[in-house]
C-alpha cells in the first residue's frame, strides 16, 4: 500500500507547490493505443481546507463535458477519491474533473453509488489551465482546487480532521473514449471504486 503524506502549510492562498511532493500517478492498465500520459496529484492542507492540483502531461486533451455531475470520465479527466474517517464509515468521495473543470461529486461504496448535488461546484474555487481543448499546446494541463473540511465533515456526520488523521484515497488520471483512453492510478488497485484498493493518506 502506498502512503502519502498531506503538508501542512500556513497560508492557503500563496502555496509553494513546488514544495509539495507529487503522488506519482504511475500504475496505468494496458491499452489498444498504448496511451500511458505521466500525470501526478499534490495535496497539501492549512488546517481548513486541503488543497489539490493535479498535472497531466498529454500530446492531445478531450473537453466536452461542461455541466455539474456530467460523466466527466469520458473526457480527458482527474480524479480524487478519499475516505476522511474510515473509522467511521465505509462511504468515499470522488472528486472527478476534466481538463474543463467540469465536476462530477460522487459519494458511497455500493452501487449505485450517489451524487451530493446539494454541494454546489463553487465551494470548491476549481481553477483549470485549459480555456478552450482546440487551443491546448500538446503538453500538460493543470487543475486546482480545495476542499473545505466543513464540507468534508458535514457530509460524513463527524469531526476531527488535522494532524495526525489517517485517510485513504486514490489518484488517478482517466479517459474512456477511445481515441484518448487510458486508466492509471497512484495506488495500485484492480478497479477505480474498489476502495479495498485505496492507498493511505496521513494529514501532517
Amino acid at each position: 500500500m502506498n502512503t502519502y503524506i498531506i503538508k501542512k502549510i500556513a497560508d492557503g492562498a500563496n502555496i509553494d507547490w513546488d514544495s509539495i511532493a507529487p503522488a506519482e500517478i504511475t500504475n496505468y492498465s494496458e491499452n489498444d493505443i498504448g496511451y500511458y500520459p505521466k500525470a501526478w496529484a499534490k495535496v497539501c492542507h492549512d488546517g481548513e481546507k486541503f488543497y489539490v492540483k493535479f498535472r497531466a502531461e498529454e500530446d492531445k486533451i478531450l473537453g466536452t463535458l461542461r455541466n455539474y455531475n456530467d460523466p466527466v470520465s469520458e473526457n480527458s479527466c482527474v480524479e480524487f477519491f478519499v475516505n476522511p474517517y474510515p473509522h467511521v464509515r465505509e462511504d468515499y468521495m470522488n472528486f472527478e474533473t476534466n481538463c474543463l473543470g467540469a465536476l462530477l461529486l460522487g459519494f458511497g461504496y455500493i452501487k449505485p453509488r450517489g451524487r451530493l448535488w446539494h454541494i454546489l461546484p463553487e465551494e470548491f474555487g476549481i481553477v483549470t489551465t485549459v480555456k478552450d481543448p482546440a487551443d491546448y499546446n500538446g503538453e500538460y494541463w493543470e487543475i486546482t482546487y480545495s476542499i473545505p473540511f466543513s464540507i468534508i465533515n458535514s457530509v460524513y456526520g463527524a469531526e476531527g480532521l488535522g494532524s495526525g488523521s489517517k485517510m485513504r484515497g486514490n489518484f488517478f488520471t482517466v479517459c474512456a473514449h477511445p481515441d484518448y483512453k487510458h486508466a492509471g492510478t497512484w495506488n495500485p488497485t484492480p478497479g477505480f471504486h474498489d476502495r479495498f484498493g485505496f492507498g493511505e493518506l496521513i494529514v501532517e
